[in-house]
């Protein structure tokens, strides 16, 4: 090397580290006591791997020497530093057969620089390394590069070259590397450094504005500083960072740095407003949004609770009006059902109305003068029963007559009563006490519809009036036709 240092060929310098460990160098036992670590060693020697290792040590033995250079009066560890740990722990435990280490002496170089890329180019091609480890590695390198090209050696072609190839990695992956290691933060880059950054989201970290890399360093879940989250954040910096000129209801809008302070505190990525959002018109409840936003939302919210009271009092009210129909409608009907032996939900059940719920809510409000109705009680056979009373109060007409029952449209009151019956009306379910009569059905033709019609009873039968031909349809009610009837 001092006699030309042109013309510098990396692989046929470093390709020689690849024999520095084959049996043609002489192997020699040097103890434990006189060989330290290389300070400059930059590479993770983890506690399981070392303990994996001293296992298959204590049982096979040591099957590769480690590689030494002399300095002062003892030896350091050029490449081997996993194998001297496991080694330094098993004399720990007493057993001393480990003392003596099976070593090889590498011969110094000319150029430092040179053994310290050998060690390098050593640990590139045996380790696998992690990315912060790869980012020490080839900013070493690049310093050792430099260093020798001040020295004299030219390197043809791109130094970035030299590099990837020395540590074996892509360019782009370099590139990567010296963003981070040259442009994040040294609190994130120590967090990646410790595995609790992804390089995806310390590559977009680093790429960001400082006030941008401050607030992420605050934030201590994952989530807010993986690949994804870096990544729109990293999109939309500039939308943190510039006032927008139009925002909903807004003349400018500066709350930029509050939507990247919620970005960053998302539980889920979808959340993320990214700057582009206004939080006039956001759905979304949080304490990152605008004081004009929050203000809004605040009238917003107290005309919500000022709605909600009023529509409470209008229930209420409801209630109480609904309470009082139901009471005084089955208070009419209960009675008269209870001389015929039927409860409310048989009623309920001949109207179509037998809901359980339905009946259960009369009968409470029968029962206890105090309880109320739900609202749903208000309708069906209230209603029907309500809107009869009230069209017979304005036309001065008979119930009777308006429901159906009857074509005569005098009230009960002012009507003679027919000859067959205290209550001139029967119920479909009664037979006429006599063999034949002619008399007005109230027919059922539908679930609210009825018909009039006349018929005969006819042995056991209701027939139709002049005709043989038996009546399918349900019968309501009867009544027999005045002065017709027929004595058995």
């Amino acid at each position: 090397m001092s006699e030309s240092k042109k013309g510098f060929d990396l692989a046929a310098v470093l390709g020689s580290v690849s024999k520095s460990d084959t049996a043609s160098r002489q192997i020699v036992d040097i103890d434990i006591d006189r060989i330290k670590p290389d300070p400059r060693n930059f590479y993770r020697v983890d506690k399981e791997g070392v303990e994996e290792l001293a296992g298959n040590i204590e049982l096979v033995g040591l099957q590769q020497p480690v590689l030494l250079r002399e300095e002062g009066d003892g030896y350091v560890v050029i490449s081997g530093h996993r194998r001297m740990a496991a080694l330094q722990r098993l004399v720990k435990e007493g057993k001393e057969q480990f003392r003596r280490v099976p070593s090889i002496i590498e011969a110094p170089d000319e150029l430092p620089e040179l053994t310290e890329l050998k060690l390098i180019f050593a640990n590139s091609g045996t380790r696998r390394l992690t990315d912060p480890e790869l980012a020490e590695q080839t900013k070493r390198c690049t310093e050792l590069f430099y260093a020798l090209q001040q020295k004299g050696v030219e390197f043809p072609g791109r130094m970035r070259d030299h590099v990837a190839e020395a540590v074996k990695v892509s360019r782009t992956k370099i590139n990567t590397l010296n963003v981070i290691e040259t442009k994040l933060r040294e609190d994130l880059k120590l967090r990646w450094q410790k595995g609790e950054i992804s390089t995806d989201g310390a590559y977009n970290l680093a790429r960001m504005p400082e006030v941008l890399q401050k607030m992420a360093a605050e934030q201590k879940g994952k989530l807010a500083v993986s690949g994804y989250v870096t990544g729109k954040v990293l999109d939309h910096a500039e939308d943190y960072l510039r006032a927008k000129v139009h925002r909903k209801g807004c003349d400018g809008c500066t709350n930029g740095m509050r939507f990247a302070e919620h970005d960053f505190h998302v539980r889920n990525s979808w959340e993320m407003c990214c700057g582009t959002e206004c939080c006039m018109s956001c759905y979304k409840v949080c304490s990152f949004r605008c004081p004009a936003a929050a203000e809004q939302k605040k009238k917003e919210k107290a005309e919500q609770r000022q709605r909600k009271k009023a529509e409470e009092a209008k229930n209420e009210a409801d209630r109480r009006e609904n309470t009082a129909r139901t009471r005084a409608v089955w208070s009419r009907i209960a009675p008269g059902a209870k001389t015929r032996g039927l409860t409310v939900q048989e009623v309920l059940q001949k109207t179509r109305n037998g809901s359980p719920w339905k009946c259960n809510g009369i009968e409470r409000i029968l029962a206890d003068p105090e309880a109320k109705a739900d609202n749903y009680l208000h309708g069906d056979l209230v209603d029907v029963v309500e809107d009869v009373a009230t069209v017979a109060r304005l036309t001065g007409c008979s119930a009777d007559y308006i429901c159906g029952l009857t074509d005569d449209p005098a009230p009960a009151a002012v009507r003679p009563e027919p000859k067959m019956g205290d209550g001139g009306w029967f119920d479909g379910s009664v037979k006429p006490p006599v063999k034949e009569l002619s008399a007005v059905l109230i027919l059922e033709t539908g679930r609210f519809a009825t018909t009039a019609k006349l018929a005969d009873w006819r042995n056991g039968k209701w027939r139709f009036a002049g005709s043989n031909d038996t009546i399918e349809a349900p019968v309501r009610w009867w009544i027999p036709k005045p002065e017709e009837a027929k004595d058995a």
